[in-house]
């Protein structure tokens, strides 16, 4: 059974980027992280008690598959059907692209990520309709039997 992201973030931050002016002409379209990604999003909001948002990496293992869920939306809340987003990983030269499927809820996606080597990685969530783009913070990739505080794929 492969972990969701749900029980891999520690902390995530989405920037979401929206561009266009339609809400159904192929324009905006809003994206959305689901799960503990969101959870991880809100509370990435919240002062910690220096005064500042706490930001800690997710951990996941190198070379096991997660899930990443998301959804994708018009303006006025309908469900973007039968699109084809991407999620782009990227550490140093090295960039994946991961195609989502449609998940059974109208308008969620789901993208099966297998980060190949150790190391820091950055997911974009592309709706790739009309540039449209949610940018999450790093994810940190270790080594198989690497001890962790938080074992995120077990």
């Amino acid at each position: 059974m492969k972990p969701s992201l749900s029980l891999l973030a520690v902390a995530l931050v989405a920037a979401v980027s929206i561009s266009g002016s339609s809400a159904r002409a192929g324009g905006q379209v809003n994206i959305r992280p689901l799960g503990a990604i969101r959870a991880a999003t809100a509370a990435q909001l919240q002062p910690s008690s220096a005064g500042q948002a706490a930001v800690a990496a997710v951990r996941v293992e190198a070379g096991k598959e997660f899930d990443l869920p998301f959804e994708l939306t018009y303006p006025n809340g309908e469900p973007v059907k039968n699109a084809h987003p991407i999620v782009i990983a990227r550490s140093g030269r090295r960039v994946l692209e991961i195609h989502a499927r449609p998940a059974k809820a109208e308008g969620v996606y789901q993208a099966q990520v297998k980060l190949p080597a150790t190391g820091d990685w950055s997911l974009v969530i592309d709706a790739r309709i009309c540039g449209n783009t949610c940018t999450l913070s790093n994810v940190t990739a270790l080594a198989a039997g690497t001890r962790q505080d938080r074992v995120a794929a077990q």
